[in-house]
């Protein structure tokens, strides 16, 4: 087994989510980032922060309403598995090359959910769970890896050129406090979990945001349409489908 660097967290009692005062505050800094990016127009046909706020808030109630989950003791990886990883896992392992070729320390994507969990395993590893990927994710109940405030630190998470991947620990301003890197961008995380609504959700709201959500599996901490990179984001993606814009990191529990 190779070695790997990794964040060790105990056994903890963690509550994942948003409580509805939280669902406030982020979609509050969601609708001032939109704002932004519209250039602050308003005017007519341009929403007004509040609009776009009470918009975000809806989203965030239905997909991620707070509840409690047990998580560890278990090690993370510090940097999501590289290129270079991949290509020697591949050449012992008989797997497919990667549908995205890149440079060796940078993040490998374009393989599948069960591409990735097929590295894990061959490693002894496994996934992440989306408790245990926003555990190490969030200080206490911060919204992102780097606080509550996207600015200025969210510039620096979807640096130019925005599409193309990068390379591992290169950008440790947007690291976790736990000190885990690379986890909010424009490229999300392959977790271990199916996708589906949270404990006491509203499943017909939930199902309105999310249509056809069965035998998908959890993506974390990455932008796409209507999702925003927080630590609280989430979506899912089919286990058989490479995607380019989804990378992964593993875990060792016990």
């Amino acid at each position: 087994m190779m070695n790997r660097a990794m964040v060790s967290i105990p056994r903890t009692r963690v509550r994942i989510g948003l409580t509805p005062d939280e669902a406030d505050r982020l979609a509050l800094e969601l609708a001032k980032m939109e704002d932004v990016s519209n250039d602050g127009e308003g005017g007519m046909g341009s929403p007004s922060v509040d609009a776009i706020r009470a918009r975000r808030r809806e989203w965030l109630i239905a997909s991620m309403s707070a509840h409690e989950v047990e998580v560890g003791p278990f090690e993370i990886d510090v940097y999501p598995v590289t290129n270079g990883e991949w290509s020697r896992y591949a050449a012992r392992a008989g797997a497919r090359k990667s549908a995205r070729l890149g440079p060796e320390k940078h993040f490998v994507t374009g393989v599948s959910w069960q591409e990735a969990r097929a590295f894990a395993q061959h490693n002894k590893l496994d996934l992440a769970t989306e408790a245990e990927w926003e555990c190490a994710a969030r200080h206490e109940r911060s919204l992102f890896t780097w606080g509550d405030s996207y600015y200025p630190q969210g510039e620096i998470a979807f640096r130019p050129p925005v599409f193309d991947t990068h390379e591992i620990g290169s950008r440790p301003q947007i690291a976790s406090a736990r000190g885990v890197h690379d986890l909010l961008g424009q490229f999300g995380e392959y977790c271990a979990d199916k996708f589906g609504p949270y404990p006491g959700a509203d499943v017909d709201a939930f199902t309105k945001l999310f249509p056809g959500w069965g035998n998908k599996r959890v993506v974390r901490g990455g932008y796409d349409l209507d999702q925003d990179a927080t630590c609280v984001s989430r979506r899912g993606v089919p286990e058989d489908e490479p995607r380019t814009h989804l990378k992964f990191r593993c875990v060792r529990r016990g």
